[in-house]
């Protein structure tokens, strides 16, 4: 059986030594808890493909990735989204394929040279309790929660994560002047943001004070809400803010260098076919990318597909400009 936790000294240790050619190592998100149990279970099932993963914060993944760039231990990165899998691009450490299910994918959904691609689309949400907020009362836009009447009514993530760092860079990004510049108005909104914040940590703890109506927004992504709504039975709405929702989404892609090329080919052709997932996709609520995978996929995650207005947003600028952004947050807004 394929084996999935993997400590990092246990991955230095096992990296140090000779790879097999159907294992792969791959730096993911998707690693911890049941998804990553799952995607091994039936990579090992389905292609005799033994997965070790180091599981992280997408940005913390972005970063060692990086750091690595002389010494690789990854075979496949997998989960990042588009700001990280761009700027892995950009520091040269993807190599190119085309995987077998490429046809019939979206452009919004493909890097132009073939360096990466997404395989699913993720809204990241505003939710709220509705047995303790009406439609009324809850927030109509993202730039709503500076108001008074949402002090200390939600949270924000870590800022290593990557969920957070989408929705603070679809707030900053509706700052965009046509000069492709952030208005200073922006950094006057996130001082008031983060002044609105409950300074709560994701977890159990947080889930009962959601529950209870404390904290009865929620900024995650769909999936996360759900699941987690559904585990602690809390009646969830969502908003369809009036500037849209960031849909992001998560790519997969071979780190350049690697040994098991081949195998890394293997496996990415298979995770990412329409069979596998809509298989993922009726497990975990999630909503894929590829048109074909979505029809293959439940009722519900059909509806969820189109239950969200996009927002806007020049991912490539982003993706040039995040890491300024989150500097400013962490030196002159915390």
């Amino acid at each position: 059986m394929a084996r999935t936790k993997f400590t990092f000294a246990a991955l230095m240790a096992f990296a140090s030594t000779h790879v097999l050619a159907d294992s792969l190592i791959i730096y993911s998100p998707q690693a911890a808890g049941a998804r990553g149990d799952f995607i091994a279970k039936e990579a090992y099932r389905a292609l005799g493909i033994d997965l070790r993963y180091l599981s992280g914060g997408g940005g913390e993944l972005h970063d060692r990735l990086v750091a690595e760039r002389n010494n690789r231990q990854a075979d496949v990165v997998m989960g990042l989204t588009q700001t990280g899998m761009y700027s892995l691009k950009q520091h040269g450490l993807l190599d190119q394929y085309t995987p077998s299910w490429e046809e019939g994918l979206p452009e919004a959904y493909k890097d132009k040279d073939g360096y990466f691609h997404m395989f699913w689309q993720t809204p990241v949400v505003m939710a709220y309790n509705s047995e303790h907020m009406t439609e009324e009362q809850a927030p109509k836009s993202w730039l709503d929660l500076v108001n008074p009447e949402y002090a200390d009514k939600f949270s924000i993530g870590n800022l290593s994560a990557q969920t957070t760092r989408v929705y603070l860079s679809g707030m900053i990004h509706q700052f965009k002047t046509e000069e492709g510049q952030i208005d200073d108005k922006a950094w006057d909104y996130m001082r008031d943001l983060f002044d609105n914040v409950n300074p709560m940590s994701e977890g159990t703890e947080y889930w009962r004070h959601v529950a209870t109506g404390e904290t009865p927004i929620v900024l995650n992504w769909l999936g996360g809400v759900m699941s987690n709504a559904n585990s602690n039975r809390i009646k969830m709405n969502y908003v369809n803010p009036i500037e849209g929702t960031p849909i992001v989404a998560e790519g997969i892609g071979i780190v350049k260098g690697t040994d098991n090329i081949e195998t890394a080919q293997r496996f990415i052709d298979w995770f990412g076919s329409p069979e596998f997932m809509a298989k993922y996709a009726n497990r975990f609520n999630q909503t894929p990318a590829h048109p074909e995978a979505i029809k293959r996929s439940n009722r519900n995650i059909q509806k969820y597909a189109n239950m969200f207005d996009v927002q806007n947003i020049d991912w490539e600028f982003v993706t040039e400009h995040q890491n300024t952004w989150l500097e400013n947050i962490q030196l002159d807004v915390l």
